[in-house]
């Protein structure tokens, strides 16, 4: 059991590399320019469940794509099926931004924010205080604060994220190929394209719907 508290950390530290990483081709990290850019776009909820499967058939990206919708994986699930007393009070995740095609160069610019409101039972701590669950997911959600409560400790915790980013791209098999090696299987029907990530090494999970300006 003591092994138990750093596996549930883990799995909702997914959190910090998943949600931010909404968009294509995109790094960790702040950019003023990319909040300012992305923050002209509307925010929309991310929807923390299964993702309906994507059935690629390409077309053409060439112009500017705005978020509209998203979803992926419940990002507490791994947590909660190892610490099935686990209280999820709430966990809400939100995103803006956009992806431009032009002449062999994607760019994108974005705004994520997570946030999450839990209860971990003593029995999950395995043996530590709130104050050194809190150290912990602090490694993963840097706003995170703990505090004891009846039966364990409560955790409220979040995350932004913004990034800008450009590089050269190639589509092929109706897969979005960049020149920093990930691979997108993507859909455009009319004014809607959506796309998955399928390798590369950007860690990036989850199904976006972007919207052609």
């Amino acid at each position: 059991m003591r092994n138990l508290l750093p596996i549930l950390l883990v799995a909702c530290g997914g959190v910090s590399t998943t949600i931010p990483d909404a968009g294509m081709s995109a790094t960790d990290g702040g950019d003023a320019s990319a909040a300012d850019v992305a923050a002209e776009a509307s925010s929309v909820d991310i929807n923390l469940t299964t993702c309906p499967a994507l059935t690629p058939c390409g077309g053409d990206v060439t112009g500017t794509w705005n978020l509209s919708a998203g979803c992926l994986a419940d990002p507490l699930a791994t947590a909660e099926s190892l610490c099935p007393t686990l209280v999820v009070h709430s966990q809400t995740a939100t995103a803006s931004g956009s992806v431009t095609f032009l002449g062999g160069l994607v760019t994108r610019n974005y705004v994520a924010h997570y946030e999450m409101d839990i209860t971990v039972p003593t029995l999950c701590l395995v043996g530590l205080t709130c104050a050194q669950a809190q150290t912990d997911y602090q490694a993963y959600i840097p706003n995170t604060t703990c505090t004891a409560v009846t039966g364990g400790c409560e955790c409220t915790g979040s995350i932004d994220t913004t990034a800008a980013e450009a590089s050269g791209y190639t589509t092929a098999n109706d897969e979005i190929l960049t020149a920093s090696g990930d691979t997108y299987a993507y859909c455009v029907t009319g004014s809607t394209m959506q796309y998955h990530h399928v390798s590369g090494p950007t860690t990036e999970v989850g199904t976006y719907t972007l919207t052609h300006e």
